[in-house]
């Protein structure tokens, strides 16, 4: 099963984001994250047999000594850059920091277990992919979507890809002091 960790948004701070966004989403050439996906991911595990699920959710109980802390939402951003965007998302001002060593912890936590680190680490919440490029994406960059929410907790997600985008569902939460 194809699987990643992530944290979650609250309910009140995606509606916020899904107003923030609305009258972007009709630009097209972009493929918008469905509202119930929004989070902050992690790490990224990918295809991961029963055997190994069970080591992950075991190391993943050691980051339940963790801190909680608090989001506040920066600008809007880009990969690999606004003047040549790829994915559009929702940066991360406050808990940047925490998010980072949360990840880092996570990292070392699955190279044991024999997942790769990933080359590079940014907080953010993915508000879509740009399939084609036009300039009416350049209006978005402008946009403020303030948002603050407390980070307690962050999960092990199960993602299955369907024609019109990925699902995902919780399979374990682990709960931060």
């Amino acid at each position: 099963m194809r699987l990643f960790v992530g944290i979650p948004i609250p309910e009140k701070e995606k509606k916020i984001i899904m107003n923030g966004i609305k009258k972007y989403l009709d630009i097209p050439g972009l493929k918008w994250v469905a509202e119930s996906n929004l989070h902050i991911t992690l790490k990224f595990l990918g295809e991961v047999n029963e055997e190994k699920l069970k080591r992950v959710r075991e190391r993943l109980k050691n980051m339940e000594s963790h801190e909680s802390f608090n989001v506040i939402s920066s600008s809007i951003g880009a990969f690999p850059s606004p003047s040549s965007p790829r994915v559009i998302w929702l940066g991360v001002k406050e808990g940047y920091e925490e998010i980072s060593e949360l990840n880092e912890n996570i990292e070392e936590e699955m190279k044991k277990i024999g997942f790769k680190r990933e080359k590079r680490f940014h907080p953010h919440i993915t508000l879509c992919r740009v399939k084609k490029y036009n300039r009416d994406i350049d209006r978005i960059f402008k946009e403020s979507i303030n948002i603050k929410f407390k980070v307690s907790i962050f999960n092990l997600y199960r993602s299955v890809l369907y024609k019109d985008g990925p699902e995902y569902s919780v399979i374990e939460s682990y709960r931060l002091k």
